[in-house]
């Protein structure tokens, strides 16, 4: 299975919160090939958070708060350097893509930079944190943390 490092809290945002929007550069301009990847993905947390990342989370989620419930747990709880959930990769934002905005607006908008491409998320499942080292871009898990994944969630990724 492929995973995703994304830095807590934004890790924790999709996978107990209402972020479904991924948003990653590209310096040269060209759409990174992990986008045209569809179907789940394991959200991998990095193995640090400054206090200033976690205090854009808050402010982040006090935002979405007044679409949806969310609050970010204290700091210290945060998981770093685990697996923490699976999620199903459904499409790609390309930057300044205003069709898509203007459709995504009432459940995105406060997620997607349009300034980046947007790796939409779809149907989030949290499991209990496979302690993992991560890496830079799509890659693939571990065969031991894939098999501990998957027995997690049962038949349901087979």
């Amino acid at each position: 299975m492929k995973a995703l490092s994304i830095r807590q809290p934004w890790a924790w945002l999709i996978v107990h919160g209402p972020k479904r929007v991924e948003n990653r550069c590209r310096p040269d301009g060209r759409p990174p090939s992990m986008w045209k990847h569809r179907g789940p993905i394991a959200i991998h947390t990095s193995k640090t958070m400054t206090r200033d990342e976690y205090e854009a989370g808050v402010a982040a989620a006090a935002f979405a708060r007044m679409k949806k419930r969310v609050s970010l747990p204290p700091q210290p709880a945060l998981v770093l350097g685990a697996v923490i959930g699976v999620a199903d990769v459904t499409g790609c934002l390309l930057p300044f893509e205003t069709g898509f905005a203007a459709v995504l607006e009432e459940q995105h908008s406060e997620w997607w930079d349009t300034a980046q491409y947007g790796l939409l998320l779809d149907g989030v499942r949290p499991v209990t944190p496979i302690p993992c080292a991560g890496a830079l871009g799509l890659w693939s898990l571990p065969t031991d943390v894939e098999r501990q994944l998957r027995e997690q969630l049962g038949s349901e990724e087979k």
